[in-house]
């Protein structure tokens, strides 16, 4: 018996096969696009940046980083941070966000001015470990999946240096 090849289902499978390898391959550079800018996105505390307003502990100051690493326009759409002693909340910047494009390959610093709003351990605030925990939610050009997550950070014991 002989095994011949029928040119019609031949012909079809190359027709349905080759923009299945196409769509195949242009699927696999999305999800790598996606994978590469999510992680080429970070968001950092910049160390030594809290300051306290005043002797009280009622105010602080504290900058964090955002790096656009990726290839892609980021949009921060949202971001959220509160301040903790030894990890109870304290309190956070109260003002409203107001979305900021990152361009590829730049950095952008964000000063947050946190209100302390927890008074049963504000007078701890010279003394306590000092903490943040937070959220982030951006999105990028061309990529239509957003990135959010959660992220929590050290501070350290910081008092108030007058001024």
């Amino acid at each position: 018996m002989t095994l011949r090849l029928n040119p019609l289902v031949l012909g079809l499978t190359l027709i349905i096969g080759i923009p299945g390898i196409i769509f195949a391959g242009l699927g696999f550079a999305s999800y790598h696009d996606a994978t590469e800018a999510f992680t080429k996105t970070e968001l950092q505390y910049v160390r030594g940046s809290f300051r306290w307003e005043d002797p009280e502990f009622d105010r602080a100051t504290a900058l964090f980083r955002i790096v656009n690493g990726s290839q892609f326009e980021v949009t921060v759409e949202s971001l959220m941070v509160a301040l903790t002693f030894d990890g109870e909340f304290a309190g956070t910047d109260y003002d409203p966000w107001e979305a900021i494009r990152i361009p590829p390959g730049e950095t952008r610093e964000i000063p947050f001015n946190f209100t302390v709003t927890a008074n049963s351990i504000q007078e701890r605030g010279g003394t306590a470990e000092l903490g943040f925990t937070g959220q982030l939610r951006i999105t990028f050009a061309e990529i239509e999946e957003p990135l959010a997550y959660r992220f929590r950070g050290n501070i350290g014991v910081t008092p108030y240096e007058g001024g």
